[in-house]
């Protein structure tokens, strides 16, 4: 039979980092909380979201053409802004609460350091992209994916 599971490879340099990180705490000393209940106590809750998109056509397409995120960004958009030269989207991971939004992305990363951008990790859950034209900040919080990218 053919194992019909997904499955969902993750960049050896990631792994590699949390086990440096796990390696360094003693494990008696580990608290462990849900996911669900983390949410609970810290995140506000939405009943329900609408796509909200106040992008100017013109800047979409040119946001577009910048990340090529549509295609490498396998979440569903909840909400584009555009303000003051400045576009941010909010993704929701609808996926699975035990994968980490930012490691989803690794496509669409790849794709920005083939083309150009270099990369500065400043967290777990925040990474800017920047080459001469466009910087591109990146952040998970809880089940969402932010994306803000400003023209340099």
């Amino acid at each position: 039979t053919v194992n019909t599971s997904i499955s969902y490879a993750t960049n050896i340099d990631i792994i590699k980092e949390y086990y440096s990180k796990l390696s360094a705490i003693k494990h008696e000393n580990i608290k462990s909380v849900s996911f669900q209940e983390l949410k609970n106590r810290y995140y506000i809750q939405f009943k329900e979201e609408n796509e909200i998109n106040n992008i100017p056509e013109n800047k979409w397409n040119e946001y577009l053409k910048v990340e090529n995120a549509k295609d490498l960004i396998k979440l569903k958009l909840i909400k584009g802004s555009y303000k003051d030269g400045i576009i941010t989207l909010r993704y929701k991971n609808e996926i699975n609460d035990y994968i980490n939004t930012i490691q989803i992305c690794s496509d669409y990363f790849e794709y920005l350091k083939k083309n150009g951008f270099t990369e500065n990790v400043v967290s777990d859950s925040k990474i800017i992209f920047e080459n001469k034209n466009h910087k591109i900040i990146v952040m998970a919080e809880f089940d969402y994916l932010i994306i803000v990218m400003v023209r340099v």
